[in-house]
């Protein structure tokens, strides 16, 4: 029993004094030997009743360049907040520590180069942009797999694809043993026009299964990335410690951050989705979507301006691209479909290339896209609203718009598209007026149009809000009447170009307007030859012209920031007017494999 005893109303006061618990001399005013319990205990002041290790005080400053090292043990971590300041580097070094899955048991999941150790089956494979492509060419559909061996019976494995269904739909399937027609392990099915990542676990009864992939019609594509089949180890194996062991679950970066970095084989064993990683064989940001890793956009596969069908004289169906920072003539990029026409409408957003319309000799409604980092032809997306040639395109990084156009007679219709979704255009509104082969620029939130009507020549420009749909508003005059002009979108996040057009006579004036702001047009400078229905691509910086009536074969540029005559930037091959046009430009958009 304890000589002095508190009970639940008593006080105890003890001034300038030292008081001791289970010690012969108190060592402070307040000493405690052994664990101490309490309960809604308030302490005024600083107070340790349980000595623990690992505590930094609150204003503790991190020299430059500091390694922090975690203590031993596979559960070694370190909670809260590292605040970094200006100029210092923080490095945390990670312990081993037994991983929760095993090795990687396909081959060749990533296609990094090729689409070797995959076979087909009533299918055609190949490489398109870091994933492998799958066309059905007939069957029942079980197109492409991969035999997997040394399984152990009993054990648990994670199966998992992303599945692109472009065409239909695409299933990822794991069967028993070594044959299509064998039960399944796992069955998962995607959604035809969408991108999704299927997966699931399962038990092996075996050794051997059978990884593949179902294409749901015949002559359809799907594109699959990030195969992977691993073990689940419920007991941890020695002899398969990796990196990983230490977390660090909020850090604030006041300054520069630099991710951890290595090849390929030495990204992070066990990332948590939304991790950075600088991958030194592909020389760009990556993080983990949850999944598996993909890529940042580089600006490597920036700045690509693509020209869509045309005429030369005659229908023109090839698709050709330049890369915009550097001059140059145009290069073969693929082909649309014969479905497509000259006078088509283009847009893009940082990924993926639409045009739309046309005529050949009939009017169009079809819509078609194009990985723009990767060569290829056109696939089908959806449709307009109606069928019209000499539409302008305009786009946010999500959403498109078609406005315009002759089908026959000039119209003032509004269409939009999310340029991620394959499915038909639908109604946003209308232009102020009817007009086609309208100039367009193109902000993160506003689409303006520009140009005239036919027979006769105006001087509107019209506004829309892209999020939302509605009719267009007015937003003031070019600096001269004119209809035709280039097509197709130059602009940055805040200036918008117009170029050339028809007064009757060609001209080879350049308009900006500042987007953000309404009012007329303002003279910039001329290009260096007369454009009427040419078109024309840009990045933040740079706006291209290109092609026009006559047999113009030429291209120009100019740098939107600065007002100037253009430049000359080099010839185009084929299409040489009513060409759609599209461009990826650097805004950090995101890109797989």
């Amino acid at each position: 029993m304890a000589k002095i005893r508190f009970g639940y109303s008593d006080d105890f006061t003890a001034k300038n004094s030292g008081v001791g618990i289970n010690t012969t001399d108190s060592q402070a005013n307040l000493d405690v030997v052994g664990v101490v319990k309490g309960q809604d205990l308030k302490v005024t002041g600083i107070s340790s009743q349980t000595g623990y290790e690992g505590f930094l005080i609150a204003d503790h400053q991190i020299e430059e360049n500091t390694q922090l090292n975690f203590g031993q043990g596979i559960n070694a971590s370190l909670s809260g907040e590292i605040i970094v300041g200006t100029g210092q580097t923080v490095t945390v070094t990670e312990n081993l520590k037994e991983d929760r899955f095993g090795p990687e048991l396909i081959t060749n999941g990533q296609f990094l180069s090729n689409v070797d150790n995959w076979t087909a089956n009533d299918s055609s494979n190949s490489l398109n942009n870091g994933r492998m492509r799958i066309t059905r060419s007939g069957g029942n559909g079980r197109a492409t797999y991969q035999i997997i061996t040394s399984l152990v019976p009993g054990a648990t494995y994670f199966a998992s694809a992303i599945v692109d269904s472009i065409g239909s739909r695409g299933d990822f399937r794991v069967k028993k043993g070594s044959l299509w027609t064998n039960d399944a392990y796992l069955l998962t099915s995607g959604t035809s026009g969408q991108v999704k990542t299927l997966s699931g676990s399962f038990t092996a009864t075996g050794t051997t299964a059978l990884v593949g992939f179902a294409i749901d019609n015949n002559s359809t594509v799907i594109e699959v990335d990030q195969v992977t089949v691993r073990r689940v180890n419920d007991v941890e194996e020695p002899g398969t410690n990796v990196a990983g062991g230490s977390q660090v679950e909020c850090m604030k970066v006041y300054n520069t951050f630099t991710p951890p970095s290595g090849d390929t084989n030495q990204r992070p064993s066990k990332p948590k989705p939304g991790q950075l990683y600088y991958n030194y064989d592909f020389k760009t940001i990556e993080f983990h979507d949850g999944y598996g890793w993909r890529q940042v956009d580089n600006t490597t596969r920036s700045g690509r301006g693509v020209f869509m069908a045309g005429f030369d004289p005659g229908f023109d169906l090839s698709i050709s691209y330049i890369n915009i920072s550097s001059r140059g003539n145009t290069q073969n990029f693929g082909e649309v479909t014969p479905n497509m026409g000259g006078g088509c409408a283009g847009l893009g957003n940082a990924t993926r290339g639409l045009v739309a319309g046309g005529f050949a000799p009939s009017y169009h409604d079809v819509i078609e896209y194009i990985t723009i980092a990767a060569g290829g032809n056109s696939i089908d997306f959806g449709n307009l609203t109606d069928a019209r040639r000499y539409a302008s395109g305009a786009s946010s990084s999500t959403r498109g718009v078609f406005a315009g156009g002759y089908s026959p007679g000039v119209v003032n219709v509004i269409d939009y598209v999310e340029i991620t979704t394959i499915g038909n255009a639908l109604d946003f509104g209308d232009l102020s007026e009817q007009g086609e082969a309208l100039g367009t620029a193109t902000s993160p939130t506003r689409a303006c149009f520009a140009g005239g009507r036919h027979p006769q020549t105006d001087e509107f420009i019209d506004y829309i809000t892209m999020a939302s749909t509605g009719d267009a508003i007015d937003f003031g005059d070019l600096s001269q009447a004119r209809q035709n002009m280039c097509y197709h979108t130059s602009s940055s996040s805040t200036r918008g170009i117009f170029g050339g057009g028809i007064i009757p006579a060609q001209v080879n004036t350049i308009d900006y307007i500042t987007i953000a702001a309404t009012g007329n047009a303002i003279d910039f400078g001329d290009l260096t030859v007369k454009r009427r229905l040419g078109f024309n691509v840009s990045t933040q910086t740079r706006a291209v012209f290109a092609g026009g009536y006559n047999n113009v074969t030429s291209m120009d540029y100019v740098t939107i920031a600065t007002a100037g005559d253009a430049i000359d930037f080099g010839e185009i091959t084929s299409g040489q007017l009513f060409s759609g046009g599209a461009c990826s430009d650097s805004h950090g958009g995101l890109g797989g494999f």
